[in-house]
């Protein structure tokens, strides 16, 4: 489902390129870039910011799907271009990323989790976390 609505999301909307997302989780304001033991904020806040009161709309790429024109590849040598790229809005449970044995543990727990495995299958692509409760 998911694939088959970022390919309805290229096709309509007109886009080379299409990433999946989905609401980070962490607060963007207290996320840092750390370079040789120093650190910088990602996001500068005015003041102490919570997630649930942060207006902005930030998004993490979860890499479930990629999508590209084959012509666009060949000629940007890249999957997507910032400011170009279509942002297709997932449910965060299906674009678990997996890259450490860990990652698998927590997501087969999920995937077993009975208040779960309905969402798993939902047609809601817009679920926010603060739905998640």
């Amino acid at each position: 489902e998911d694939i088959e609505g970022a390919w309805g999301m290229m096709q309509e909307g007109g886009y080379d390129t299409v990433v999946s997302v989905h609401e980070m989780r962490e607060s963007p304001y207290e996320c840092v870039r750390e370079n040789k033991n120093v650190y910088k904020m990602l996001v500068k806040a005015n003041g102490a910011v919570r997630r649930q009161d942060y207006q902005d709309n930030f998004f993490f790429i979860n890499g479930a799907v990629y999508m590209a024109k084959t012509d666009f590849v060949r000629r940007e040598k890249v999957l997507f271009r910032e400011g170009e790229t279509g942002l297709f809005h997932m449910d965060p449970l299906h674009g678990i990323d997996i890259d450490l044995p860990g990652d698998l543990l927590m997501a087969q727990a999920l995937v077993d989790h009975p208040e779960f495995v309905d969402r798993l299958y939902a047609k809601d692509h817009h679920v926010h976390l603060n739905d998640l409760s």
